[in-house]
């Protein structure tokens, strides 16, 4: 059934150039999907949606923030100095100015027009984000309303109009709200004061320009509450970081202010001053950077050795140049499908392109391996045999490969079913071409067909090392069946050795600018690593009791007991004794308040930022646990 299926549809070849005038139809319709093709690589992304884990962690980031800190950091001999401390002013400042420069240029890059449109569009985008998307549509479509109702340059309203076919309404309006939420370091960091009778919040450090006396009070209010220890400073005093929160998980505006960072770091290097960027995003982002470097410089790679080897075995242009087009071909197909389908590349994915080159260019090398053997000259007449006679061989291994990859598609785990999926279509993609398109490239270049060895006659070195290793088998079968079942058994107990791990800085050798950042911030900080842990009241009503809190502090001290990479946890306690200890005036008051209406005054009192650990409506907490993972891939 299959051969007369192969073999009445030789009859496309009729009209060889039209099968490959659709062809280059359809690759340039894949190719210009390429470009919108996006990188992730976050941990949280690896879940399936719809997995409980994945549907608390989505639900709790809107309710509490952002939990993906951005750690600076900078270590000297000498932090607690006037000029290191005007230093962290300076930096942070200058990371807060990113607030200004990243919405315009994620909308330019996105939209297509310069970064001064776009901040002459963002005012407008504030005004109108509230009416619906249609309608928000017409306006940017309309140069007349622009100018003329939201006050916009007439020249800008015009240019602005003319790519307004382009825009994403949603994604500009995510992209006009600040990308960074807040930021925390010994500089301006909340700290509580006793007044007396009460306390009250102010910044660690006020002075815009410090001094020795200034510098020392700083010292001394940092000392006062060891809260500040192993999370904005070292325990040594010799490592600062300046923590910057995220107002949201969008990945272009994330990567943005993850590269525009570096960039103000690198300009602000200063001899006798180490700086270090790392977070865990900013970790798969790197990995993202890498991913776009390794690419453009693995592809090429493996692209001219498939073409060494397929010179070498076959001598000749013709089988060098239609099995590479093919794989090529496939390939773009492949990732264009993949960008039109909405599935991000990540670590896992990337290898897709360059396995389908090694994959795919064995079903090229069949067929040219058969036509070229053949001593048939007809073109026509040797590709309808080649359908029939390697074409079943071809589809039955290509096929048994897309089922192999295809079953990954079950797996629970998205890069995994991913990259099944989508390498599952490449592979298939490679067995349309290498069956239908490289025949018609055959018959319409005017290529004369060449034998590349007489009829019956084999004397390359290839051959001689197959009848070699063919004469092996026939002599010493025996043995050989005993040594792979030796070495089966080898390798099936290794298999029980395999350790599992998912941290993403394991990725990187320990010389990388990032791993040496994970890894120092880690040695002098309380870890860089989070996990949250969530109370929730069941029916809304509030739950800061005294009981419940002192079993929240009994819970902290026997992690930090227990687990030795548990460093510092981090709640709404902290806060609570310090409030209290500042309200008596007396270190002996760092405790927890005894009253349910004590927390509620204290609460009521305090004017910080107490959103990443409790609701407003103080129906939730979060209990943040700082850990130190040490990656155990080297």
């Amino acid at each position: 059934m299959i051969e007369k299926f192969l073999e009445k549809s030789c009859s496309i070849f009729f009209k060889p150039r039209i099968i490959l005038i659709l062809t280059l139809a359809v690759t340039v319709v894949f190719s210009f999907a390429i470009p919108s093709l996006e990188l992730d690589n976050d941990l949280v992304n690896l879940i399936p949606s719809q997995h409980e884990s994945k549907i608390a962690y989505d639900k709790y980031e809107k309710i509490f923030g952002n939990s993906s800190l951005i750690f600076v950091g900078i270590e000297s001999d000498a932090i607690y100095s006037a000029e290191k401390v005007s230093f962290i002013r300076d930096i942070s400042e200058r990371i807060k100015e990113l607030n200004k420069t990243v919405p315009p240029k994620c909308i330019a890059d996105r939209a297509g027009i310069s970064e001064t449109d776009a901040r002459a569009l963002i005012p407008v985008l504030s005004e109108i984000s509230l009416f619906g998307k249609d309608e928000i549509q017409k306006i940017l479509s309309d140069p007349k309303r622009l100018s003329g109702e939201y006050f916009m340059d007439e020249k800008a309203a015009q240019r602005i109009a003319s790519h307004a076919s382009n825009y994403d309404i949603d994604e500009l309006l995510r992209y006009i709200v600040p990308p960074i939420k807040d930021l925390s370091s010994i500089v301006d960091a909340d700290y509580i004061e006793g007044t007396g009778k009460s306390f009250i919040v102010k910044k660690l450090h006020d002075e815009e320009d410090p001094d020795d006396a200034s510098v020392a009070d700083l010292k001394r209010k940092v000392d006062s509450w060891p809260f500040y220890k192993g999370g904005l400073i070292s325990y040594d005093d010799k490592l600062a970081v300046i923590l910057v929160r995220l107002s949201g998980n969008d990945k272009v505006k994330r990567a943005t202010v993850f590269h525009e960072t570096e960039q103000i770091l690198k300009k602000m290097n200063r001899p006798g001053v180490k700086l270090y960027l790392d977070g865990e995003s900013v970790i798969a982002d790197t990995i993202s950077d890498f991913i776009i470097s390794d690419i453009s410089m693995l592809l090429p790679l493996v692209i001219l050795i498939v073409m060494i080897a397929l010179y070498f075995s076959f001598r000749n242009l013709q089988g060098v140049l239609f099995p590479m087009s093919v794989v090529l071909i496939a390939s773009v197909w492949s990732v264009g499908f993949m960008s039109y389908c909405k599935a991000p590349i990540n670590l896992i994915s990337t290898t897709m392109p360059v396995l389908l080159i090694a994959v795919g260019s064995a079903y090229g090398i069949h067929y040219m391996n058969h036509y070229l053997l053949s001593p048939i000259q007809e073109k026509f007449e040797v590709i309808r045999r080649n359908m029939v006679a390697v074409g079943i061989a071809i589809l039955m291994a290509g096929l048994t490969t897309v089922a192999g990859f295809g079953s990954l598609a079950t797996s629970g785990f998205v890069p995994i079913k991913n990259f099944g999926i989508y390498t599952a279509v490449g592979v298939f993609f490679c067995i349309i071409l290498a069956m239908y398109v490289m025949p018609s490239m055959l018959l319409v270049f005017p290529v004369k067909k060449k034998i590349i060895f007489p009829e019956n006659e084999r004397n390359d070195l290839v051959h001689a090392i197959l009848s070699r290793v063919d004469g092996l088998v026939k002599k010493r079968y025996n043995a050989i069946i005993i040594f792979s079942v030796i070495i089966a058994c080898i390798f099936a107990y290794g298999m029980t050795r395999i350790e599992v791990d998912v941290n993403n800085i394991a990725f990187f050798k320990k010389n990388s600018e990032i791993r040496i950042a994970d890894d120092r911030l880690n040695e002098k900080l309380a870890g860089t690593q989070v996990l949250s842990i969530v109370l929730e009241s069941r029916d809304g009503s509030p739950i800061l009791r005294p009981e419940l809190l002192q079993r929240i502090d009994s819970y902290e001290s026997g992690l930090m007991k227990r687990f030795t990479i548990v460093k510092k946890v981090v709640s709404v306690n902290p806060y609570l004794k310090k409030m209290n200890q500042e309200m008596f005036g007396d270190q002996k008051y760092y405790t927890l308040p005894e009253t349910e209406q004590k927390i509620n005054d204290y609460l009521l009192l305090y004017s910080g930022d107490l959103d990443p650990v409790i609701t407003k409506s103080r129906d939730s907490i979060r209990i943040s646990i700082s850990m130190i993972c040490p990656p155990t891939i080297e």
